[in-house]
């Protein structure tokens, strides 16, 4: 679903989405706890992942960090200033600390696996039966009901997962607020809750855009 650094009511909530898990516990963690019945413990480790260390060591003000595009994005959205690492005192640490994190796949997908050469070492028959399991889960409506934010930033264009993304709810775009190939913004009818979804920053260099062009998008946008 989705993890938070400190869960409050802030000013301003955001839910930022990425399109697969690669670095949080490792799977023979997870195996090792499925087998002594500890999944719990596992969970709620892998959810203490998401902290501003972590976030920050990620980010390293890389242009193509999914974490580098959530903290510029978020600060600017609260202050109306593009940040650096260098520039983030325990003002805006703060601040940071209402960002939630999740996914718009709940398992891995295929393509990630094989870029972490680990697809030839599991069942693929296994994997595709659980990953189509799965897809009921990648539905935003659960981190909605749940957390109610006022806008989900997902960052990973494939409009193949729209269906899996919206399952359950009545999406409308907005089409006098996007741009073609960089920005979708939708309204979700019986919901407060705003939805923007982007490229995934690594694959804006090959959409001419940066992420502070990108982040001036968004926030025209939202106005």
């Amino acid at each position: 679903c989705c993890s938070h650094i400190h869960l409050r009511r802030a000013p301003y909530t955001g839910n930022y989405l990425s399109d697969t898990v690669k670095r949080t516990l490792s799977y023979k963690k997870f195996a090792t706890a499925l087998k002594e019945n500890q999944t719990q413990k596992y969970f709620k480790e892998n959810d203490n992942w998401l902290s501003l260390d972590n976030i920050k060591n990620h980010s390293g003000n890389k242009e193509g960090s999914f974490w580098t595009l959530v903290i510029r994005l978020h600060l600017y959205l609260r202050t109306k200033h593009l940040y650096s690492l260098q520039e983030i005192s325990s003002i805006e640490d703060e601040m940071l600390k209402e960002i939630g994190w999740g996914n718009i796949n709940t398992i891995e997908v295929a393509s990630s696996l094989k870029k972490q050469n680990k697809w030839n070492s599991i069942n693929h028959d296994i994997y595709w039966q659980v990953k189509t399991e799965s897809q009921s889960l990648d539905s935003i409506k659960l981190i909605i009901d749940s957390f109610n934010p006022d806008i989900i930033f997902i960052f990973n264009w494939d409009s193949a997962k729209e269906p899996d993304v919206f399952r359950g709810l009545n999406a409308i775009q907005d089409t006098s607020k996007s741009v073609a190939g960089l920005l979708a913004t939708y309204s979700l009818d019986r919901y407060d809750t705003k939805v923007v979804w982007c490229p995934h920053p690594n694959n804006l260099r090959y959409k001419s855009q940066n992420i502070n062009g990108l982040i001036q998008l968004i926030a025209s946008s939202l106005e």
